[in-house]
């Protein structure tokens, strides 16, 4: 359970060209922190400057460390929709986005898994930590301004 002051612990980037379009893609990847446990990893994958390429912000939550492993992980996968007032995430079927992941965690949960649950309460929890606390998105935030 998410209780304490969620925080962002920024990793790596890579980048890497846009299989359809050509355009340069980034992926970013770093850690959500609930007091000092790590709550998940969260990785975002975008295509600058293109909006209709709608980010993708995948991740694997649940615990790490000393006597977890990936039987007590699962993906949760979700779409940035920019826009020129106000942006969004929205919950996908991780199931996809899953064969990235399977050295971190045993599931990926559908999006009517996710809607309407508890669970959903802590995943926009840990989107709200890393959006906020990420400084290297604001290619993403700017999305919305040339959508």
């Amino acid at each position: 359970m998410i209780e304490a002051a969620l925080s962002v612990e920024v990793s790596g980037s890579s980048e890497s060209f846009c299989d359809c379009c050509g355009a340069e893609s980034r992926k970013l990847w770093g850690e959500v922190l609930d007091g000092q446990a790590t709550a998940a990893l969260y990785y975002i994958q975008w295509t600058v400057g293109s909006p209709n390429h709608f980010p993708n912000l995948d991740l694997v939550i649940g615990p790490w460390g000393e006597g977890f492993g990936p039987a007590d992980r699962f993906l949760v996968s979700l779409l940035y929709r920019p826009d020129s007032a106000q942006g969004g995430f929205m919950v996908v079927d991780a199931e996809g986005r899953y064969a990235n992941y399977l050295a971190l965690c045993e599931k990926a949960f559908d999006r009517s898994e996710v809607v309407g649950t508890a669970l959903a309460s802590k995943v926009f929890s840990i989107v709200d930590a890393i959006w906020l606390g990420d400084p290297r998105l604001s290619d993403v935030k700017s999305l919305g301004d040339v959508a």
